[in-house]
C-alpha cells in the first residue's frame, strides 16, 4: 500500500481528535514532499526517537516497509513477562537434559552462589 493511502487510512480511522489531527499533518507534510521521519520527528512526545530514526534508515536505505512491518510488529507483540526473563535454573536443567543435572555438591554450590548475587 503506498505511504500516502496508509496515512489517509490512519487519519480516517482515529477516533481521538488529537490523534486525528497529528496523522493529518503527517499526511499533507508527506504528499508535500517532506521525509515521513523528519514529519515523525515534529511530534516527539508522540512518536519514539527510537522508531524515527528507524524509519529515518528505512527511508535512506530503501527498506521503508520492511522497518514499518517490524515496527508495527512489535508494537502489537505480547509483553516479556518476568518469568521468561528469569535465569535458568538446576530444574529447567534437569528438565531439558532429562537428568538430574551436575550432582547435590554442584546444585548445592550453584544455590550458594546464586545467593550473593
Amino acid at each position: 500500500m503506498p505511504l500516502a493511502r496508509a496515512l489517509s487510512l490512519l487519519y480516517r480511522e482515529a477516533s481521538n481528535p488529537h490523534v486525528k489531527f497529528v496523522w493529518g499533518s503527517i499526511h499533507e507534510e508527506v504528499i508535500g514532499g517532506k521525509a515521513l521521519a523528519d514529519s515523525l520527528a515534529e511530534w516527539p512526545k508522540t512518536f519514539s526517537g527510537v522508531y524515527i530514526a528507524m524509519i529515518r534508515a528505512g527511508e535512506q536505505g530503501g527498506f521503508l516497509e520492511v522497518v514499518l512491518s517490524q515496527i508495527a510488529d512489535f508494537r502489537t507483540a505480547k509483553p516479556i513477562s518476568r518469568a521468561r526473563l528469569r535465569p535458568p535454573s538446576f530444574t529447567d536443567h534437569a528438565r531439558l537434559h532429562g537428568d538430574h543435572g551436575p550432582g547435590r555438591d554442584a546444585h548445592l554450590v550453584y544455590s550458594k552462589i546464586l545467593r550473593h548475587l
